[in-house]
């Protein structure tokens, strides 16, 4: 009896050492859900994100994406693409935790710079076509933006020298 006893209070021993040291292994560690979308709302597919420099997730079609067990604290957050724009960010994480990330395909970069063109904001359509060039080295819409940019500003600046001799 006194056998069966022992072994009795020496599984229940293990069984709350065990769970003790499973329910610390759960704090240090969160869930992270999140989703990946360009800049007309649409779900961004395959974008690869990584904490810490490490690649943990690939979106879904629905550019969603979970990692489980990510230590909890600062951590920097980023993801990539071919063909959108990289994104990267620090973040504090705490508990439960749902990112969302905007990024931008060559198509709306495209779209954003001519916008800016035609509005005469030609500093920002320069920012736009060197995140053009950045994100895709090898197209040439970068460079053929740049190109235009200072057409239209020589333009502009003839016009109003024209405007000041009037």
């Amino acid at each position: 009896m006194k056998k069966k006893t022992g072994v009795l209070w020496g599984l229940i021993i293990c069984s709350i050492l065990f769970l003790s040291c499973a329910s610390k292994l759960g704090k240090d560690s969160i869930t992270v859900y999140g989703m990946v979308y360009d800049g007309e709302n649409n779900p961004v597919q395959d974008y690869a994100i990584l904490i810490n420099e490490r690649t943990e997730a690939v979106t879904d079609f629905g550019g969603r994406f979970i990692i489980y067990e990510v230590p909890k604290g600062m951590c920097r957050i980023s993801g990539k693409k071919t063909g959108y724009s990289s994104t990267s960010e620090n973040l504090y994480l705490d508990g439960k935790k749902i990112i969302y990330l905007r990024i931008q395909n060559l198509e709306g970069l495209y779209s954003e710079c001519f916008d800016f063109m035609k509005n005469g904001k030609y500093t920002e359509a320069e920012k736009i076509a060197d995140s053009i060039l950045k994100l895709a080295p090898e197209d040439e819409n970068g460079t053929c933006f740049l190109s235009v940019i200072e057409d239209l500003r020589k333009i502009d600046s003839k016009s109003v020298e024209v405007l000041d001799e009037i």
